[in-house]
């Protein structure tokens, strides 16, 4: 079983572009099966290299800037 890492993340919609990030959190979790979502986090990365693809490209839908 891995490890479950929480982030805090501003998220910025693609398609919402002059709209303010939205703070919330996204978990790293490659243990994570899809049905068993928490309702604190936002979305869920399988592992850190995905999750550092994101920061960087983001996905389809949103950009993330991780929050320090």
């Amino acid at each position: 079983m891995s490890e479950r890492e929480t982030r805090d993340v501003l998220v910025y919609w693609r398609d919402q572009p002059e709209t303010s990030g939205m703070f919330t959190k996204v978990c790293i979790d490659g243990d994570w099966i899809d049905g068993e979502d928490d309702l604190d986090i936002f979305y869920y990365f399988t592992d850190e290299a995905t999750y550092r693809d994101a920061l960087l490209n983001g996905t389809q839908e949103f950009t993330l800037e991780e929050v320090v």
